[in-house]
């Protein structure tokens, strides 16, 4: 995989959106590592829109798929181990972002940076 294209030999039609989250580095402040992470597909959001499938994430160290028995399409971290970004790549839906200007959030996160300290995000 080569996300950022540094190779120069990436297709330039995309053919899915992949999405990297990591922590800011603050001036002056300590590095902050993710200790956990979960995303949820928001299903109030995806009818009308390309399926969400995560066709990549057997290749990913960091997150897997759960299976849930409702449908429900979640992924989580594999282990807790401290992280610096986790990132998955989701197939098609190439107007993610035009949607997500508008207000249309497809996922929703709980990022964990320790047991006492998580963060929730829409995106």
């Amino acid at each position: 995989l080569d996300p950022r294209n540094r190779t120069g030999t990436v297709d330039p039609r995309p053919n899915g959106v992949f999405f990297i989250i990591q922590p800011k580095n603050v001036p002056g402040g300590r590095s902050k590592e993710i200790k956990g992470f979960a995303v949820e597909v928001n299903r109030a959001h995806t009818r009308g829109f390309d399926p969400v499938t995560f066709p990549l994430i057997n290749r990913n160290r960091k997150l897997k798929q759960m299976e849930c028995f409702d449908g429900a399409q979640f992924l989580a971290h594999r282990d807790a181990s401290p992280k610096r970004r986790i990132s998955f790549f989701v197939a098609n839906n190439l107007d993610y972002k035009t949607h997500a200007q508008r207000g249309i959030m497809r996922f929703r996160a709980t990022v964990l940076e320790n047991y006492s300290s998580f963060y929730s995000l829409e995106f």
